[in-house]
């Protein structure tokens, strides 16, 4: 299991299209109003780190200036990810 913090914005984002495959509530460790503490499968872990990944090569130009809030915490969440396996 990987232990990981990340912003809530991209993590509800995924959850809501249907790709948390245990779904938020199990995952969740800790919650507050910026972020979670997740406890993620391997195979979580790397579908949450891909699909925030695919965001943030797409960014503003291929999802649209509305959604540079979400593209942002895409970013800070593969910051996150990627931190957390060092």
């Amino acid at each position: 299991m990987f232990v990981v913090k990340v912003p809530r914005v991209f993590v509800d984002d995924h959850e809501s299209r249907g790709l948390m495959e245990r779904g938020l509530a199990s995952a969740v460790v800790k919650k507050t109003k910026a972020g979670y503490t997740l406890s993620l499968t391997p195979d979580e872990f790397r579908e949450l780190l891909d699909d925030a990944r695919y965001y943030v090569e797409g960014g503003c130009e291929m999802f649209g200036w509305e959604y540079r809030g979400l593209v942002a915490s895409a970013r800070a969440t593969v910051k996150a990810l990627e931190k957390g396996t060092k």
